[in-house]
């Protein structure tokens, strides 16, 4: 973690939050277009942290597919928040490896390195599956 300096965990915290704006604008929108019901809408905030686990939790149980993946990119965005509150962000969570400086300015919100991500060893992830 020693690539990772106070300025370059605060640029990659800044591209965390805009990714989640992003996405909360996003389904904000797919919801209301999906439902049909124009008037609700996610509470708007200007602290990303305010759209909470049960908010997400609650849309991922409409099931509605087409904003499935963005709830997900929300979960991990918040985790990689988590991570860089409790100062294990860059790290693998697998092999507890430093994650790698490309991989981060990426995919900022990455659990895993490159390495665990191929052999499937990535947290929260089921094994890599073998070809008969």
């Amino acid at each position: 973690m020693s690539e990772l300096t106070t300025q370059l965990l605060k640029r990659l915290e800044t591209q965390l939050n805009e990714r989640q704006s992003e996405l909360v604008r996003d389904v904000d929108l797919e919801l209301r277009a999906s439902t049909g019901n124009w008037e609700w809408s996610i509470p708007a905030s200007g602290d990303p942290s305010a759209l909470d686990d049960l908010l997400v939790d609650a849309l991922s149980n409409l099931k509605l597919s087409s904003i499935e993946q963005q709830i997900n990119e929300l979960r991990l965005i918040n985790a990689a928040r988590d991570r860089l509150r409790d100062g294990i962000f860059g790290i693998c969570g697998n092999c507890r490896k430093p994650v790698g400086l490309a991989r981060l300015l990426a995919v900022p919100y990455t659990e895993c390195c490159v390495d665990c991500q191929w052999q499937g060893k990535a947290p929260n992830q089921p094994p890599a599956r073998t070809s008969p």
